[in-house]
């Protein structure tokens, strides 16, 4: 499974992300300047990455893994791996951004769950996200870019159906009481996730659905381009932020 994980923040003219120290000669410049404060985006892409195969050192149902923050996680079903390397992945995304003046936002892209597509189809990705205002800006980057995302709960509810028996958390929901396994399984999931962030503006991107769509179901009516899902939004996301600090 690969899992993209992109942050996306601003830094004035007088802050750069790397000590000019740093850089190959080729590349320093002696800066100038400017006339008027100027915001500058960056984009800092995570990609965790795993591979679910047999080994004598693999995990195993009922092992109890650490995170980076010390959380534990009991592991309950084996083929949810990638949520458990995506959460170090939020946490370590959250100290770069802490690590940064201005701030930050984070979304996350996984094919976290099956149970999205049991949901939604294969007609949009399910997101996720701790603040309305970011929603809101999500949505309107996937009309733009004809990628449509709906947006899903995070209940406290989902939260509890992730809570471990002998660990803080497990790697998968059960239903309210103990009860089945996998109930609203894309919402547990991205809840999981959830217990790892900490500010308001993140969003969850769930693209498993859209491995059902077809060319004909897109605005740009080309199939190949669905092995990137999200991709679009995501530039068109940076784009309208740059041009809403711009003016």
């Amino acid at each position: 499974s690969i899992y993209a994980l992109t942050h996306i923040f601003q830094k004035n003219s007088e802050r750069s992300m790397f000590p000019r120290s740093e850089l190959p000669q080729s590349k320093r410049c002696t800066p100038t300047k400017p006339k008027r404060p100027l915001h500058f985006h960056f984009g800092i892409a995570l990609t965790p990455l795993c591979e679910n195969m047999c080994d004598g050192k693999a995990i195993r149902p009922g092992d109890v893994l650490t995170a980076k923050d010390g959380t534990t996680v009991e592991v309950d079903n084996t083929d949810a791996e990638g949520r458990l390397i995506l959460a170090d992945a939020l946490l370590y995304a959250q100290e770069l951004i802490k690590s940064n003046a201005s701030g930050g936002e984070i979304i996350d892209v996984a094919t976290l769950t099956g149970a999205v597509d049991i949901a939604l189809g294969g007609g949009c990705m399910g997101a996720w996200s701790g603040s309305d205002e970011m929603w809101s800006r999500l949505e309107r980057a996937g009309r733009a870019s004809g990628e449509r995302a709906w947006r899903l709960p995070l209940f406290s509810t989902y939260g509890k159906m992730v809570k471990g028996t002998y660990s803080d958390l497990r790697n998968v929901g059960y239903g309210a009481g103990g009860g089945r396994r996998g109930s609203a399984g894309a919402s547990t999931g991205a809840s999981f996730l959830k217990q790892f962030v900490s500010q308001d503006h993140w969003a969850h991107l769930d693209i498993a659905s859209l491995s059902k769509m077809s060319g004909n179901d897109v605005p740009w009516g080309h199939a190949s381009t669905l092995e990137a899902p999200s991709v679009r939004m995501l530039v068109e996301y940076a784009r309208s932020q740059r041009q809403n600090n711009n003016n």
